[in-house]
């Protein structure tokens, strides 16, 4: 395996760890702002309760951070070192393009074609 397909691996895995992160994160903020909503329905415990504003902040924050995780687990590995072009829809759309792996964007079958 040269240099540049370890890099790109490793790009594409850490791009998914981000994603992951981000995703647990803003799951974990939007929880707490659902959790402190309901919690304030039921103002008998001794708890600190915070503010509707900062409730709306934690959830546009949970929300923002769970959208950017959910986002950089959806897009394409990029791989230049197998012939992706930066910022091009038109490779990654064909139809004889390869099935790539989700977590390192590794080739892991040929797609055949169809009219041959």
């Amino acid at each position: 395996m040269s240099y540049e397909q370890a890099h790109w691996r490793q790009f594409n895995r850490f791009m998914r760890l981000l994603g992951i992160g981000f995703a647990l994160v803003g799951s974990y903020f939007v929880l707490s702002a659902v959790g402190e909503i309901l919690r304030s329905q039921h103002p008998t415990s001794s708890l600190v309760r915070l503010g509707p504003g900062e409730v709306v902040g934690l959830l546009a924050f949970g929300v923002v951070a769970l959208a950017i995780g959910v986002s950089l687990m959806r897009v394409r590995p990029y791989r230049p070192d197998l012939g992706d072009a930066a910022l091009s829809r038109a490779s990654r759309n064909e139809m004889g393009a390869d099935a790539r792996s989700w977590w390192t964007g590794d080739v892991t079958r040929r797609h055949e074609d169809p009219t041959a």
